[in-house]
C-alpha cells in the first residue's frame, strides 16, 4: 500500500472533500435532506437542521 500511496498521494483528501460538502450544505441546504451530505451537516456545519419525514408530514397543507 506505501507504493501505491507513493505513487498516488491521496492530497488531504478527507479534508478536501468534507470541506466541498460542507459548502454545498452551507449554500443549498435544500438539496441535502435525502443524502448523504446530511450527516456531514449534521456533523460539521453548525446550526444545521435538516427536516425529518414527520415535519413534512406534519407540516402539510391538509388541516385534518
Amino acid at each position: 500500500m506505501r507504493d501505491i500511496l507513493t505513487a498516488f498521494p491521496r492530497l488531504d483528501m478527507k479534508r478536501c472533500f468534507t470541506d466541498s460538502v460542507c459548502r454545498i450544505i452551507r449554500t443549498k441546504p435544500e438539496t441535502t435532506y435525502d443524502n448523504f451530505a446530511r450527516d456531514f451537516g449534521a456533523r460539521f456545519v453548525p446550526g444545521y437542521k435538516a427536516p425529518s419525514t414527520v415535519d413534512f408530514l406534519m407540516n402539510g397543507p391538509f388541516e385534518e
